[in-house]
Order: C-alpha cells, then structure tokens, then sequence
C-alpha cells in the first residue's frame, strides 16, 4: 500500500472516530461525529434476511425518517440491544411512521443473520449486506452495533455508536424532529 493510501486512512479513521463536541467520550460510544452528518444519506438496495431475496432500497423510503442500525451475529453488544430495538421499534418508532432496518453485516452466512432475527423476535426489517461490506463502508462503519438517523429529507442528522438506549433514542429523535 503507498504512503499516500496509509495517510488517506489515517486521516478518514481520525474524522470517523473523533467525538463530537459534547458527547460521551468517556466511554468512546453514544452520539459520535460522522462526515455523513449533514449529508445525503448513501442510498443502498440489499436483499431482505427473511427471504434472502427480496430486494429492499433505502430510496424507496424518501419522506419518512429512517434509522439504520448495523449489527452482526457474533457481536455481543449487539444481542444485548436487540430485545430493546424491537421494543423501540413495536411500542413507539412504528407508530411515528420512523422506518427501522437492521443491516447485518460480517457474517459468513445469510442464516446466521435469520436465525438472530428469529431468536431475538426481531419484526423490524433487516438486510444483509454485501459481501465485501460495502454498505457499511459507505456509511464509514467503525464498529457494532452502530445506528444512523436519517431525516425525512434524507439527510444523515445523528450517528450513535455502540448499543443504543432509550435516552439515546430521544436525544436523536429529537434532531430527527420526531417526537
């Protein structure tokens, strides 16, 4: 890899992990910095887990709020989140009309991602992404569980690292402008 690669990583891996102002940097996880705040979300079309087949876009939801939380199988965070994001999701995010997509990533099999959907009782759609992470990449993923807020214009307005809750859920609402 040249030397003008090496730099070009450093420098995007600073942007993606340097807190923003006022966040909990203690820890290293809740409301972080992104270089996609702001800016139009990356639009992705990734087959649903249920089927393993039907496709499903971000585009196809423009004019609705949306929350994108990238998680994996084999993350312990991330099974420790579930049960709360379904709970999210069935008491108060779908009767606001925020649309809620789980994107499983860095798994070897797409069964691995269905079968941790039908353990944690998941309803909320969820999709695989590609096989090289692209999705993720796109969204300059550093770790999971990870979830985006994305506006009803379709504009990132939140990143959250690690697992999300209940307060962290209210504080990005908020700059979702949903109640």
């Amino acid at each position: 890899m040249s030397i003008i690669n090496v730099a070009l990583l450093v420098f995007l891996g600073s942007l993606l992990l340097t807190p923003k102002e006022g966040s909990n940097t203690s820890s290293g996880l809740g409301d972080m910095s992104s270089p996609l705040l702001g800016k139009a979300a990356p639009d992705f079309t990734l087959p649903l887990l249920s089927d393993g087949k039907t496709p499903l876009s971000l585009s196809s939801f423009k004019g609705k709020p949306v929350i994108l939380n990238f998680w994996s199988s084999t993350c312990p965070p991330c099974a420790a989140e579930a049960a709360d994001l379904q709970s999210f999701w069935s008491g108060k995010l779908q009767a606001q009309g925020v649309t809620f997509i789980g994107i499983d990533g860095a798994e070897k099999s797409m069964s691995d991602g269905q079968a941790f959907v039908q353990r944690y009782h998941v309803t909320y759609p969820n999709v695989k992404d590609t096989f090289d992470g692209s999705t993720g990449i796109n969204y300059g993923i550093a770790g999971n569980p990870e979830t985006y807020f994305i506006d009803a214009q379709g504009h990132v307005v939140a990143r959250w690292l690690g697992p999300l809750t209940a307060e962290g859920l209210q504080t990005e609402l908020a700059k979702m402008q949903v109640k």
